[in-house]
Formats: C-alpha cells, structure tokens, sequence
C-alpha cells in the first residue's frame, strides 16, 4: 500500500495542479509519519516572522502547542497583539511573546536582532516566512524595491545577524518559506531589483522566492560544520491573506481547493520538530514532507558566478560584513546542489 501512495505522490508531483492544493495534501497524508511531529518542543527557542496571519500564524501556533517559547515578529502591533491572545487561548501556553520590526527597513530589523539577543542568547528555530506580492514596483526607506528588500534581503540580514544566537543552540533550524512559482522563476542577477521593462508582481515575487533558496543553499553549505540545520519548503496553494489580497482571481478560481493555512504550514512544522532530520537534509527543498527538486526547467539554473553576484550584492545592500563569508568553492558547492 505504501508503495501505491509514493508512485501516486511522483504523479501528483508532476501534475502540480492536483499536487499543490488540498487533494495532494490529503492523498500524501498516509506516507507521513506522526511520530514525527507529536513531539515536544518545551524549552526550545522560535522567531517566527510575518506571525500575526497566514501560514505564519498557523506555525507559530503549531510550535507554541509542541512547548515552545513562541516570538512573533510582526509589524503591525494591533494585529500582532490579537494573534499572540489567540495563540495563547488556543494552545494554553503564555510563553508567546509579540516583537516588532517592519522587514522593509533594515534599520528596523538591525535593532531587533540586537535587542533580541541581549534577551535571548540562543534561538532553536528561525522560520522566514514574511513575505509581500505588490502590483506595482515600490523602494523602500533604504531606497531598495519592496518586494526583493522583504522576501530576499530580510531574510539575509536578519539570519546573518541572528547567526551567534543560532550557532550556539544545539542543533537549530533555519526554515525559508519559498514558493512553487520559483519553479518558473529566470533570477536575473543582473536586474535583482526589476528596474528594466515593465515590472510584474507575480514574476517579481517568484524571483525573490528563487534567490532565498539560492540562499538557503549557501547557508546550508556555510553551517555544515557548525551544527546549524537550513531548509527551503513551499506550502502548495495555501488560503492565506497574502492569496486573498494579491491574487484575487486566482482565488476565486481555486478557492473550494486551497488549503487552509494550518495545512500549508504542515511541512513548516515538520521541518522545525522531526528529530530524524539532520546534515544530509539540510540545503533540501522541502514540500509535503519530502524533499523535492529545486530545478524543474533547466534555464532557470543559476551558476556559480551568479550565485556568488546574489551573495554579493545582498552584502553591499545591507552592508554587511560578515561573518559569515562564503568562498569560491561555497558559491560552486552551492550551486552544483541545484
């Protein structure tokens, strides 16, 4: 029976329109195993960012149910106050904390990597979930275009600075959130910021998406020695605000089939608790619970030189220095995992 589940999970795989909503959710759920999940996370330490709703909010709620201490980065305060009252009331755990930084504004999250780990030298698990889809190209106070400034360079900078606290946890796991449209994704190096022709959100964001991956494999490559687990997901068609808001159409089409926020999360979830998880899955691309291929077209893949120019360019945009500093051979390791 086991066997007939993971031929139909290769063609759903393949089919991506029954793969990615609800239906392939449902029809993977008899591989997984649940002891892999029903674990407990009491002491544990987790930042989850974008937390106040979504995919975010379902995460941080799963870990604040497994005993985790819960911080929910968010940048709005109201909203970010009635998620944490939520999650409290839903999981009976009170260690769920609010903390707030806009990821748009690099000064913003410098002071919050800071300020957290004057309070909390150790962090277990970083989920980087924030993310924004815009319709029309927009810079931000740094006067870097929104949608690379939040889905790409915060999560560099802010992994980058949290590093220390990451590197002292005894086996911590970065999780990027990342898309299946990165699937169809030409990351051009050249124009990160998509200032040349006409700008389309939904290629903008798919891009960004792409370079976290890129960056998840560097990292990956980076921490080996150091203990650190990085993974890259995508949660399928999850029913979240940013799908409501930004593709309306797509989801007044699909919308008796998305899935709810709690199921785009699972493998979020999976990835921050399986303690059969370890160095040979870290740098994987991570979808209902299986590692899966991060090229599917063979002109979407980056070479050495270009995954070097995206590491570069994130360092001069957010200034920074190190010291995490990949080398040629990381850039060619990285790039050869595609």
């Amino acid at each position: 029976m086991k066997s007939f589940f993971q031929a139909l999970d290769h063609i759903l795989d393949k089919t991506v329109l029954f793969g990615y909503d609800r239906v392939g959710y449902y029809l993977r759920r008899p591989l997984w195993e649940e002891s892999e999940t029903d674990v407990s996370l009491k002491g544990k330490i987790a930042l989850v960012t974008g937390a106040n709703s979504g995919l975010g909010r379902a995460t941080a709620e799963a870990l604040a149910l497994r005993g985790a201490r819960v911080y929910l980065l968010c940048r709005n305060r109201e909203r970010g106050d009635a998620a944490r009252t939520q999650i409290v009331q839903a999981t009976g755990n009170e260690d769920v904390h609010l903390e707030l930084a806009d990821l748009a504004s690099q000064k913003q999250i410098r002071a919050f990597a800071e300020d957290f780990q004057k309070r909390e030298p150790r962090l277990d698990i970083l989920v980087n979930n924030a993310g924004i889809l815009p319709d029309e190209r927009s810079l931000t106070e740094d006067g870097i275009e929104s949608t690379f400034a939040v889905n790409t360079l915060a999560y560099f900078l802010l992994t980058n600075l949290l590093s220390p606290a990451l590197e002292v946890a005894d086996g911590a796991r970065v999780i990027n959130v990342s898309s299946g449209g990165q699937y169809l994704a030409d990351l051009d190096v050249n124009d990160l910021q998509f200032a040349q022709g006409q700008f389309d959100g939904t290629k903008a964001y798919a891009a960004t998406k792409r370079a976290e991956l890129l960056l998840t494999l560097i990292w990956s490559d980076w921490y080996r020695e150091r203990g650190v687990l990085v993974f890259g997901m995508h949660p399928g068609w999850a029913d979240t605000p940013a799908v409501q808001t930004s593709l309306p159409t797509f989801r007044a089409i699909m919308q008796l089939t998305l899935r709810t926020p709690a199921e785009g999360a699972d493998t979020i979830v999976w990835l921050c608790a399986n303690p059969k998880l370890g160095a040979a899955e870290s740098g994987g691309f991570f979808f209902d619970r299986r590692a899966r291929p991060i090229i599917r077209v063979e002109k979407t893949r980056n070479s050495p030189e270009e995954v070097a120019s995206l590491w570069r360019q994130c360092a001069e945009l957010t200034n920074y220095e190190g010291p995490i500093k990949p080398d040629a051979e990381a850039f060619e390791r990285a790039a050869s995992r595609e």
